[in-house]
């Protein structure tokens, strides 16, 4: 910040655009990091949107940090996880226990802002 001087929201910008269009593998979680650091929730939530459940533990991370920006896909997210294991026998599983909880936190945050929107 302090070599760009009076550029730094200039630079911080080409810097972000490039973090957003870097791919390789194992990129993913660096990328959440900055991105969520920098408050930019819905870039994150594109990109843990496209991983496989392997990815646990950073969709997780996503998550938590959108269930009162974007409660709608923190819900629409944990139902299909945790609907894709139970319907596959695995309900005893606690990647769908953490889902259905991440779930309910999502639906108590937009139920309670609908309330105080309303």
């Amino acid at each position: 910040m302090a070599l760009a001087g009076e550029n730094w929201e200039s630079v911080k910008t080409d810097l972000l655009r490039t973090v957003c269009t870097c791919s390789g593998w194992g990129t993913e979680s660096a990328k959440v990091d900055i991105l969520l650091h920098e408050e930019l929730i819905d870039d994150p939530i594109a990109i843990v949107s496209e991983l496989s459940s392997y990815y646990s533990e950073l969709i997780h991370r996503v998550m938590d940090a959108a269930i009162s920006h974007n409660p709608d896909w923190v819900i629409a997210n944990t139902r299909r996880c945790a609907e894709k294991i139970m319907d596959a026998g695995e309900a005893e599983y606690y990647y769908a226990l953490e889902c259905l909880k991440k779930a309910g936190n999502a639906y108590f945050t937009w139920h309670l802002g609908r309330k105080l929107s309303g």
